[in-house]
């Protein structure tokens, strides 16, 4: 998965071994979206890629569905997506 933004930089962190993802400043906004990841899945950040966010696990329904919940939980609302790319997308 990769972060996307535009306008505002948006800092993702990794907490609690991977299962908690937080993602800060998304849109400017100062509140702070949590992801938790489904159970068995683990989330890392690349070294090698800036800005990319690797889930991991076994199954892939589970890793599927944290993914998507990453990204509802980053969906641009009452704005012109074509300015504001503010986002975490597959």
């Amino acid at each position: 998965m990769r972060s996307v933004y535009v306008p505002f930089p948006n800092n993702v962190i990794i907490q609690d071994n991977g299962l908690l993802v937080e993602i800060q400043n998304l849109m400017g906004e100062k509140y702070i979206h949590r992801v938790w990841m489904r159970p068995a899945i683990a989330c890392s950040v690349s070294q090698a890629q800036k800005d990319e966010l690797i889930p991991k696990g076994n199954n892939t329904e589970l890793v599927s569905n944290s993914v998507a919940l990453i990204q509802k939980a980053t969906t641009v609302k009452n704005k012109d997506i074509g300015k504001f790319l503010d986002g975490i997308c597959f």
